[in-house]
């Protein structure tokens, strides 16, 4: 858990400075099919909060998505 939450912030860090692909909510695609565990709910919350601090907009907006959109993925397994 702890190395996969480095790897979202990794992640976070360089979406925010090299790319405006969205790099995270591939990896929580990737994270919610393979595991199936509700931690993805974490670090879909941790990865929307680091985006928004990284890039300077309104906090919880980016988080709100990717939580929807993890919800939407449980909703339809």
């Amino acid at each position: 858990m702890l190395l996969i939450l480095a790897l979202v912030l990794f992640l976070t860090i360089v979406l925010s400075t090299l790319t405006t692909i969205p790099i995270i909510a591939a990896v929580i695609l990737c994270f919610t099919v393979v595991s199936k565990n509700p931690w993805v709910f974490l670090a879909a919350i941790l990865g929307g909060l680091s985006i928004d601090l990284l890039m300077l907009r309104t906090l919880g907006s980016t988080s709100l998505f990717l939580v929807i959109f993890t919800f939407m993925i449980f909703l339809y397994q």
